[in-house]
């Protein structure tokens, strides 16, 4: 058995001899706490708390299927420096060191009772301690999580420290254009990949007028993630300024903040949770530490103005005026968060990390020694930092179908992915019977020429969609549709629909949808003129009669496919069409009503 000196100055001295004191040896578990407080037996469990987007359940989110193991998303790296400290200095993944994973989508409060709360439980009967209580570290929306218990009637006493790094105490501005409008403002494309599959798979189709077409996409977000609401600033942000779309403003009329008790949206429950007498129960209840990154450029307010009628349903408190973007930002935050909003100046401990982002901060060795000393832990001698490639930095190919269809992908080197075969390295079918999506995801794909096989054995329509997920990322993305290269068209029994597309790391990943045989792309109305879809590149296009095998009309392809063909004559009712390239035919489609209705709006 291992034994450890205690000195005469920790103990009671036994007497060798008169006059003499002795030295003792006593196993470790035998020290007392109030001796040594930092020995592993005596800390209370640690348990993490990522923030917004940093956890994934595949099963869950993109299957709508109970079960499933949540954990880290592939793009999150940011914990590992930490969590392999912790362990370096004896804590125990499952003993006294708990990740808590929760689904972010919805709101922070029911996130505090669904996971937080079992997991408190947990981690208090794999460990005990004199105090029965655990620490809490958590980051950025996790820091609201663990408020939300904290500062509940469910609170049993139970957290000894809490510690936010980088959390919105008072909201986040970078979140309004996602809330108002879906709108992935100052995002990277890696990291918007799980909102648009999610999204993608949750949209659902509304009929207009006999079309079966998307909701609108702010719809979709609102009821798929109501968290977001809880992320809004709780204080004015929104400089209404003067002017209307399309003429400059007059900066000496800002500075007129919109007032909150005017707003459409309103994140009421931070509000309450940050009341004077609700804030103080915090910091009766528990030691807070309240982390903050700085000296990266955040955005901290919006100059606003009331959208155009073909925004809508978007923008209900205004929409931004992007010719502004460069004014609505400040260097004293991490990025993502104020410092202001991170540090929640009331609490006791605060600190600021200058040069330090929102996603750095979990990692980041002055942050980790303060967290060390927060919790009373020795900090071990500086160690070199150990260099990490990020999973974000991969390239993954996304691909979604939507309806009664199946999909195979063919990669260059002959390799298949799809409902019956997974020859690809690492690639992955995800489907659900009877649910009409699919998605196909192949990480670091190769390089060159793919093909899309789509086959159904029902009639009916599909989309089927492509992600390029390293595009150059745009500072503002307005629309994140645009970032799928999307095809609508038809599909009939015993029919295979090819597509291509090329994959290229070194330039472009990916191009355009290459639809080998031809596709009109739906709407096809009463009374149209003309008719739009793709086929290959360079090729010649007929619309042809689907009944009497007449050609409607005639024209050839871009360079990325697409073709718009003017016909002789308006379509008619129910009048079956369809194209014709190189020698092969296209499904056919049927011209649907012409009546469109603009939804009347008011505020």
């Amino acid at each position: 058995m291992s034994s450890r000196v205690v000195t005469a100055a920790a103990l009671l001295l036994l007497t060798a001899a008169p006059g003499a004191h002795a030295q003792i040896l006593i196993p470790p578990e035998d020290i007392p706490c109030f001796v040594d407080p930092n020995q592993p037996k005596c800390r209370e469990p640690v348990i993490i708390l990522p923030g917004l987007g940093a956890s994934y359940n595949r099963r869950l989110m993109l299957q709508d299927r109970d079960g499933g193991t949540w954990k880290f998303a592939p793009s999150v790296d940011w914990f590992d420096a930490l969590i392999e400290r912790l362990e370096a200095e004896g804590y125990e993944q499952g003993v006294d060191l708990f990740v808590v994973h929760y689904d972010w989508r919805q709101t922070n409060l029911e996130s505090a009772i669904e996971y937080l709360m079992p997991a408190l439980e947990t981690a208090r009967a794999a460990k005990e301690t004199e105090s029965g209580k655990v620490d809490i570290i958590a980051h950025s929306m996790g820091g609201l999580v663990a408020r939300a218990y904290v500062q509940s009637s469910a609170y049993a006493d139970d957290v000894a420290h809490l510690i936010t790094l980088g959390s919105p105490h008072q909201g986040a501005a970078k979140f309004y254009p996602y809330w108002e409008a879906a709108s992935f403002y100052r995002i990277d494309l890696p990291e918007i990949l799980g909102f648009l599959i999610v999204l993608r798979k949750h949209q659902r189709y509304v009929q207009l007028d006999g079309l079966r077409v998307y909701e609108p996409l702010v719809y979709t977000f609102r009821r798929v993630f109501p968290g977001f609401l809880d992320l809004l600033p709780t204080a004015g942000y929104l400089d209404e300024g003067q002017g209307n779309p399309g003429y400059l403003y007059d900066e000496q009329n800002d500075n007129q903040l919109k007032p909150e008790d005017k707003m459409f949206h309103r994140n009421t429950y931070l509000a309450g949770l940050n009341a004077n007498a609700n804030l103080a129960t915090l910091f009766t209840r528990t030691d807070v530490s309240t982390f903050a990154g700085r000296d990266v450029e955040t955005p901290v307010r919006f100059y606003v103005h009331d959208p155009p009628w073909w925004e809508w349903p978007n923008w209900d408190d205004g929409e931004p005026n992007w010719d502004r973007k460069s004014q609505f930002m400040t260097n004293e935050g991490d990025g993502t968060i104020a410092a202001a909003s991170a540090k929640l100046s009331s609490s006791p401990h605060v600190q600021e990390f200058p040069d330090v982002g929102h996603g750095d901060l979990p990692g980041n060795s002055a942050v980790m020694d303060a967290i060390f000393n927060t919790l009373g832990i020795p900090i071990p001698p500086s160690e070199p930092l150990v260099s990490r490639t990020s999973q974000a930095d991969q390239p993954v190919l996304v691909l979604v179908l939507d309806g009664p269809a199946d999909m195979t992908v063919i990669d260059p080197l002959g390799q298949s992915v799809g409902p019956t075969t997974t020859s690809i390295p690492d690639a992955e079918y995800i489907s659900n019977p009877g649910d009409p999506f699919k998605l196909i995801l192949i990480p670091s794909p190769q390089e060159g020429s793919f093909e899309i096989d789509v086959r159904s054995s029902v009639s009916g329509a599909y989309s089927l969609s492509l992600l390029d997920t390293f595009s150059p990322t745009p500072n503002v993305i307005t629309d994140v549709t645009t970032l799928w290269d999307t095809s609508q068209s038809q599909i009939v029994p015993a029919r295979t629909v090819a597509f291509a597309l090329t994959y290229t790391l070194a330039t472009s990943p990916t191009t355009s949808l290459v639809a080998e045989t031809p596709v009109i792309e739906l709407p096809v109305r009463v009374g149209s003129t003309s008719v739009s879809g793709r086929a290959l590149p360079g090729s010649s296009v007929e619309i042809r009669n689907a009944e009497t095998d007449a050609v409607l009309g005639s024209g050839a392809t871009g360079a990325d496919g697409h073709f718009v063909i003017s016909l002789a004559a308006p379509l008619g009712f129910d009048q079956r069409i369809y194209p014709w390239s190189n020698g092969v035919a296209g499904v056919p489609v049927t011209a649907e009503a012409n009546k469109v209705y603009l939804p009347l709006v008011s505020k």
